[in-house]
């Protein structure tokens, strides 16, 4: 069986501001020209401290326009917060808008029960330039927006490729049970559980290269974490069924041989 989606290439996927940006600007300026259009959504990530469902910075906005060259864009309303672009760091910008996307239903919000794209052993799957939205069902295993499952070694025949996850219920790129594979350019962006997930620990080879993972969220929330400074035990229950989502995981490494070249968690 083959999965083919291929959508209208953007690039990059996502950059950085070349400048700090105050509350109250309408123009942002890229470290990286893009080929982006008026009238998509982008967002610019937060640089603050505190990044929570319900008290966070990231910002979206619609493109007004694009400087001929690529490296300033116009939005239609002004930020509301200031974003950090300095030399040692500098705020992620990123694309949310594909012209082929995969969507939930109109129960999905009420229920956190949105659609999954699953590849299975036997298959290709070549996914590019895709968003997928309200994806994911929470708490429900292998049930994730995009998903390798237990595909053994694909010789790097299947991949994810400049896509976009935004507002998942349950994480945004997993790979399960599969080798040499790539993860490579995508956004994953408002993604409850670990965004980019390697499940099991036996996963070998893939390459996970370039991709952003921002706005992430726990799923389950411990009475106390001790700061951050004394162990803690985890368990399942029924409102977490995988321990670990009871912190914000953007990348989710069970195996040390696999490639991670220049991705970007916030």
């Amino acid at each position: 069986a083959k999965l083919h989606m291929f959508g209208a290439k953007f690039t990059p996927t996502w950059t950085r501001l070349a400048a700090s940006t105050p509350s109250g600007s309408t123009l942002i300026s890229l470290q990286q020209p893009v080929n982006w259009e008026a009238g998509q959504t982008l967002v610019v990530v937060t640089t603050a401290f505190r990044d929570e469902a319900q008290e966070h910075q990231n910002e979206e906005r619609r493109i007004a326009s694009v400087s001929p060259d690529g490296q300033s864009i116009t939005l239609e309303t002004p930020l509301k917060y200031d974003h950090y672009g300095g030399l040692e760091y500098a705020a992620e910008v990123a694309l949310l808008s594909r012209r082929v996307f995969v969507r939930g239903d109109a129960a999905s919000e009420e229920y956190k029960y949105g659609g999954h794209i699953l590849c299975g052993h036997g298959s290709t799957c070549h996914i590019s330039s895709v968003q997928a939205y309200q994806m994911g069902q929470q708490n429900v295993m292998g049930r994730y927006p995009f998903h390798l499952h237990m595909m053994g070694d694909v010789g790097f025949q299947s991949y994810f490729e400049d896509s976009v996850v935004k507002h998942s219920y349950f994480r945004a790129y997993t790979v399960h049970g599969t080798s040499s594979a790539r993860v490579s350019r995508n956004v994953a962006y408002d993604i409850h559980g670990s965004a980019y997930y390697l499940e099991d620990g036996v996963e070998e080879s893939n390459i996970f290269e370039y991709n952003l993972a921002a706005y992430v969220h726990l799923i389950g929330k411990l009475s106390s974490y001790n700061n951050g400074q004394v162990g803690k035990t985890f368990s399942s229950e029924t409102s977490r069924i995988v321990p670990t989502d009871a912190t914000a995981t953007g990348f989710y490494c069970t195996n040390a041989k696999n490639r991670w070249i220049g991705n970007s968690a916030s």
